[in-house]
């Protein structure tokens, strides 16, 4: 048997992973942006659209104690609908967020990871992308969310609260209507829950594959 890299090695060669993508994305995006339109997609009719991905993700309450989980977070979502206008289309989104064994805070405290959990936020709302001539894009996503935690073995569902999100990103055509692509996506949830109230940000980098 292989011998297990130790959590923090592998949390740490995650997020520098992460930091390295992001750069690059942040490096690769302006110069997108202003290059010469490509062959390839007319952006129009049917929108579907699905992304994977990775990240690091944060939740905390706003009540006493102060309590941060927070850790490395898998991305995925699903995107259908269909064009607005030149360049711009309406559509659902179905989209989520997890973190395994994330590190627990308390009152600005380490405490380690939480072992044999899991923390995950789910979209489903309604989003507008629109492409710029260059195959650039924004993503704008506003819906309803839910935080599911399972805790050896035991899960617990949240009340439903909201969710946002936003991509940048830019796609390549690989023939007829399709595109591979890579994006940033920042998201945000508020999550009542009970007297307290949950708040979640994550950052990801996604791998996309779009038909439109």
């Amino acid at each position: 048997m292989a011998p297990r890299l130790p959590a923090d090695l592998v949390r740490s060669r995650l997020r520098r992973a992460l930091g390295l993508s992001v750069a690059l994305l942040a490096g690769l995006l302006p110069g997108l942006a202003h290059a010469e339109p490509a062959r390839g997609p007319a952006h129009d009719g049917l929108l579907l659209r699905l992304t994977l991905g990775f990240g690091g993700a944060s939740t905390q309450n706003d009540q006493e104690p102060d309590l941060v989980l927070s850790g490395v977070a898998g991305f995925f979502s699903f995107d259908i609908g269909g064009t607005l206008a030149t360049g711009t289309a309406l559509h659902a989104r179905l989209s989520a967020h997890s973190m395994v064994e994330p590190n627990v805070e308390v009152d600005g405290r380490d405490l380690g990871e939480l072992t044999d959990s899991s923390l995950s936020f789910a979209l489903l709302g309604v989003g507008v992308t629109h492409y710029f001539p260059s195959n650039l894009y924004l993503t704008g996503v506003l819906g309803l969310a839910q935080a599911t935690a399972e805790i050896d073995g035991l899960e617990i569902e949240s009340e439903t609260g909201f969710g946002l999100a936003g991509d940048i990103g830019y796609e390549w055509p690989v023939g007829g209507d399709w595109g591979l692509g890579i994006a940033g996506r920042l998201e945000f949830y508020s999550i009542p829950d009970d007297a307290d109230r949950l708040e979640a940000t994550a950052l990801g980098v996604l791998f996309s594959a779009t038909y439109h």
